[in-house]
C-alpha cells in the first residue's frame, strides 16, 4: 500500500506539468529493460535490439497520431482500421507513385469525417470513430479480402533494410516523432490542441476555432495511422485489411503508459515514445521467453487499465 501511495503521489505531482507523468514512464522503461536483460541474454544482442527498433516503428507512428487527438480531448478507435486500409491500397495494382499518396489521402479523408462527426455534429468520439472504423474495415476487406498483393519494393526496403547497421525503420520513427513534436510544440495549432484538451469552454472564450481544430487533430491522427500502415505493409510485404486492428488498443496503451492524460491537455510525444518502447519490449521479451503471443493482448489491456487508473484528471485553464 505504501508503494502504491507513493506512485500515486508521484503521478499527482507530474500531472501538474503539461508533460504529464513522463517520469514514471521512464522509470517503468528502465525497470523493464533491466529485468529483460537479466532473464534473457539474447535481449541485449545487437540483432534483437535492431529487430526491436523495427517492431516498434509502426506502433509509434500510430500512437503519435493518437497522442494528438487525446491531447485535444478526443479519442480515435478507428486508427487500426486506417492502418489496414493503407496496407490494402498500397498492395493493390496501382503504381507506387499513386498508391502511396492515395493511402495517405484516404487516411486524411477518414480523419476529416471523424473530425466532422466529433466537432460540428457533436457525436461522442468513441461512437463516431468506432462507426467509421467499422466502415473503413469493410472498405479495406472489399479491396483486399485476403492478405496478399504487391507492395512497392522501396517500402519493403525502407521497412526492413539497414544502413550502417541502423534499421531504416528508425528513420520513419524519427521523422514521425519530429513531426508530431513540431506540430504540438512549435505551431499555433499545437497550442490550440492543448488548449482544447485543457478546457474547450475556455478555448472557445479565447477565440480558438474549436471545431476546425478538432477536425485538424483527427486528420493528423489518421494520416499518422496511414503512415504506420505503409510501414507495416513494407514490413510484412503484403496488404492485410485487419493487420492494424490490434494497434488500436496498443496505441491507446502506449499513450497512457507515456503519462498523457486520457482526458486531454496534459502529455507529449516523448512519453508516447517511451510507452511504445515499453510495449514493444514487453512483447519482444515474451517472445524470447516463449510466452504465448495471445497473452500480449491481455497484457496490453491490463497495462491500459493500470495506466488510466493511476492518472487522474488535472485540468488547465481559467
Amino acid at each position: 500500500m505504501a508503494v502504491l501511495s507513493a506512485v500515486q503521489e508521484a503521478l499527482r505531482g507530474q500531472a501538474r506539468s503539461r508533460r504529464g507523468a513522463q517520469g514514471l514512464a521512464l522509470l517503468l522503461l528502465v525497470i523493464v529493460t533491466l529485468f529483460l536483460a537479466a532473464v534473457s541474454d539474447r535481449f541485449t544482442s545487437i540483432a534483437n535490439l535492431s529487430n526491436l527498433l523495427i517492431q516498434v516503428a509502426p506502433l509509434l507512428l500510430v500512437a503519435l497520431g493518437q497522442t494528438v487527438v487525446i491531447l485535444a480531448g478526443g479519442l480515435d478507435v478507428s486508427v487500426g482500421a486506417v492502418v489496414g486500409l493503407a496496407t490494402a491500397i498500397v498492395a493493390s495494382s496501382l503504381p507506387p507513385e499513386l498508391a502511396v499518396p492515395l493511402a495517405l489521402a484516404a487516411g486524411a479523408a477518414v480523419g476529416t469525417v471523424n473530425g466532422l462527426l466529433v466537432g460540428p455534429f457533436r457525436l461522442h468520439p468513441i461512437v463516431a470513430t468506432l462507426s467509421t472504423g467499422s466502415i473503413v474495415t469493410g472498405l479495406a476487406l472489399t479491396l483486399r479480402p485476403t492478405p496478399g498483393g504487391n507492395v512497392p519494393g522501396f517500402l519493403i526496403a525502407s521497412a526492413n533494410e539497414r544502413f550502417l547497421g541502423l534499421p531504416l525503420a528508425v528513420c520513419w520513427s524519427a521523422v514521425g516523432l519530429f513531426a508530431a513534436w513540431w506540430i504540438l510544440s512549435r505551431t499555433r495549432l499545437g497550442l490550440h490542441i492543448l488548449s482544447l484538451g485543457g478546457s474547450t469552454a475556455n478555448a472557445r472564450l479565447n477565440g480558438i476555432p474549436v471545431q476546425r481544430r478538432v477536425i485538424a487533430a483527427y486528420v493528423i491522427c489518421a494520416v499518422f495511422a496511414a503512415a504506420g500502415g505503409l510501414l507495416l505493409a513494407g514490413r510484412i510485404s503484403s496488404g492485410d485489411a485487419t493487420v492494424g486492428l490490434p494497434l488500436t488498443v496498443s496505441s491507446l496503451a502506449a499513450v497512457a503508459l507515456g503519462g498523457t492524460q486520457m482526458t486531454g491537455g496534459i502529455g507529449g510525444v516523448l512519453g508516447t515514445l517511451m510507452g511504445s518502447l515499453l510495449l514493444a519490449m514487453l512483447a519482444n521479451g515474451m517472445n524470447l521467453m516463449n510466452v504465448s503471443p495471445f497473452l500480449q493482448s491481455i497484457l496490453n489491456g491490463v497495462l491500459l487499465l493500470i495506466a488510466i487508473s493511476f492518472t487522474r484528471r488535472r485540468q488547465f485553464g481559467l
